[in-house]
């Protein structure tokens, strides 16, 4: 057992951060970012990413006139784009890494399977 999934169980063992970690899975799960709570409506519209990172030098779009990209409307959110299929490989690889076996089918379950978003 590594040092990262003996913290991880340590973690688990605790009711408030079982729920916290459930909470930020749900996030992540619907395109949004687990670590600061920005759901994925709520991401910069200038460069699609989450409040963890500074957006003083994002390039705003002139006008909303842009086509949305195609949103997912599934019980389990997957994968649309090739930014959204990038996070969650990401995403797989870091549930790997600490061994959380219950992550790994949802974030798969993200990249397969019929999605009528997906074109």
């Amino acid at each position: 057992m590594t040092e990262r999934s003996r913290n991880f169980a340590e973690a688990m063992a605790n009711p408030i951060d079982r729920s916290t970690f459930a909470d930020s899975l749900d996030i992540a799960l619907g395109g949004g970012c687990g670590r600061c709570d920005t759901e994925r409506d709520h991401l910069c519209v200038g460069c699609s990413r989450c409040r963890c990172f500074d957006h003083d030098n994002c390039t705003r779009p002139e006008s909303q006139t842009q086509a949305p990209a195609p949103a997912c409307s599934c019980f389990i959110a997957h994968a649309v784009t090739s930014d959204d299929r990038e996070r969650i490989s990401e995403a797989i690889a870091y549930a790997r890494d600490i061994g959380d076996l219950q992550a790994q089918p949802l974030l798969l379950a993200q990249l397969t399977g019929p999605c009528p978003a997906r074109t």
